[in-house]
């Protein structure tokens, strides 16, 4: 077993050891605790924790999908968004064909599959299929008529 001391490293560094240290047999261990499955766990607890505060800021009731699990099904990381499903990835090699296919096939029917995801030191971005993003935009344009015929009716439809 090896045992690597972090400190402050980047992302990119850390990569860069785990790669080299990935040719050792027995594994090993950060700062002699979290194995790297656990640091990567972990990055990824941090990263849905960070997305669903952002849900909250914006005024939707958000929690981690984890602390919701039910056997038998795929749940979002992030749940809240009635009609989303969530998937969040703080990565930074960008594989989003792959989250997106992940997402689409965890949601649930009449689901909207995103992928929140970010890099260090970056804002985040949503990812969404272009059907996806035009029956949002429908849904928008047609509230925006809605409110426009209020407006010319003296605020009564």
């Amino acid at each position: 077993m090896i045992v690597v001391k972090v400190a402050y490293l980047s992302t990119t560094m850390m990569n860069i050891v785990v790669s080299y240290m990935g040719r050792f047999r027995g594994g090993f261990r950060l700062n002699g605790g979290l194995t790297m499955g656990a640091f990567s766990r972990n990055k990824g607890a941090r990263a849905e924790r960070q997305w669903r505060d952002i849900c909250r800021a914006e005024g939707y009731d958000a929690e981690r999908g984890c602390q919701l699990y039910q056997k038998g099904s795929e749940i979002a990381d992030v749940v809240g968004l009635p009609g989303i499903h969530i998937e969040v990835k703080a990565q930074e090699t960008l594989r989003l064909r792959e989250w997106i296919a992940q997402s689409v096939a965890d949601a649930h029917e009449k689901e909207i599959p995103i992928v929140a995801h970010k890099k260090s030191r970056e804002g985040w971005l949503v990812t969404l299929r272009a059907s996806d993003f035009f029956t949002l935009y429908r849904e928008w344009e047609a509230g925006q008529s809605e409110t426009g015929q209020e407006k010319a009716n003296g605020g009564t439809a």
